[in-house]
C-alpha cells in the first residue's frame, strides 16, 4: 500500500472584515443547506447578495455551495459534533489530488468561536487512500504529538481554507445566537435544489458528561413570527 506524509497548513487565509445585520435581521431571513450559490444570489434576498459579493472566490471549481443558519447555542449544546475534536474538511480522499474543495467560512460575534492550527505540521507517513474520517481520527489522537497550536478565528471576516486546514469548535461560554455563512468550492459537493436547500431548523448537539451519547435539541424556525426585534443584546421573538 502507498503511503505519503501530509502537511497540514499553518493559519488560513483571512479576509476583509464584513459588517453583518443585527441577530434579529438574521433570525428572519431563509437558511440553506448546500443551495447552489447562484440560485441564492437571485433568491435569497440582499444580506446574502451582499455577502456574496464579498467572498474572495477562486471562481476555479465547477459548483459554489451555500450552507448557512443561526444556531442556538449554551456550554452544553454545541454546534456541531467536532466540538473540541480536530479534524480537515473535503470531499474524496484527502491525500490524493481529487481533494481539492476550497471553504470560506463567516461566523458572526460570539463566544463560540473556530479555531485553526496555526503552524504547519507534518504527519506520519498515511495510507494514500486515507479516507477523511481516518485522517481526522488521526489529527485528533496525535494532536499533542504533532504539536497542533489552536487560534481563534475573527468574528466578520471570512477566512479561506483547504483539506489540509486542521481546525475545531469550541463550546461557548454563555447563551447565545451565532450565524454561520459557509462557503465550498466543488468539483465533487453538487447543489441541492433551491426548494430542497431551504432549512427551517437548527440542531445542536446535547451531550452527556461520560461523552458515550447525544441528544439532538431542535431550534425551529418559522414564518410565522409576528415580528423579530433587537433590543441591546437581546432578541424579542413574537409567534
Amino acid at each position: 500500500m502507498s503511503t505519503k506524509k501530509m502537511l497540514l497548513s499553518g493559519f488560513p487565509k483571512v479576509g476583509d472584515k464584513v459588517e453583518l445585520p443585527n441577530i434579529a435581521s438574521l433570525l428572519a431571513m431563509p437558511w440553506f443547506q448546500y443551495a447552489d450559490a447562484d440560485e441564492v444570489y437571485r433568491h435569497g434576498g440582499e444580506i446574502y447578495r451582499n455577502l456574496l459579493d464579498k467572498i474572495p472566490l477562486m471562481h476555479n471549481r465547477k459548483h459554489v455551495l451555500i450552507t448557512s443558519r443561526v444556531q442556538l447555542l449554551s456550554p452544553s449544546k454545541v454546534s456541531i459534533k467536532f466540538v473540541d475534536r480536530w479534524h480537515t474538511d473535503g470531499s474524496g480522499s484527502p491525500l490524493l489530488t481529487q481533494n481539492n474543495d476550497i471553504t470560506h467560512l463567516l461566523i458572526s460575534k460570539c463566544s463560540a468561536v473556530t479555531q485553526f492550527n496555526s503552524q504547519v505540521v507534518e504527519t506520519d507517513s498515511l495510507p494514500e487512500n486515507i479516507s477523511q474520517m481516518e485522517l481526522n481520527h488521526y489529527i485528533e489522537e496525535n494532536k499533542d504529538r504533532l504539536g497542533l497550536v489552536a487560534q481563534d478565528i475573527e468574528a466578520e471576516r471570512f477566512v479561506t481554507f483547504g483539506a489540509s486546514h486542521a481546525h475545531r469548535a469550541v463550546l461557548p461560554k454563555e447563551l447565545e445566537f451565532r450565524f454561520m455563512f459557509r462557503v465550498i468550492e466543488s468539483d465533487i459537493f453538487q447543489p441541492a435544489s433551491f426548494e430542497q436547500s431551504l432549512v427551517t431548523d437548527s440542531f445542536t448537539y446535547n451531550e452527556n458528561p461520560d461523552g458515550t451519547q447525544f441528544t439532538i435539541d431542535k431550534f425551529e424556525k418559522t414564518a410565522a413570527y409576528k415580528s423579530i426585534e433587537q433590543l441591546k443584546d437581546k432578541v424579542i421573538i413574537n409567534l
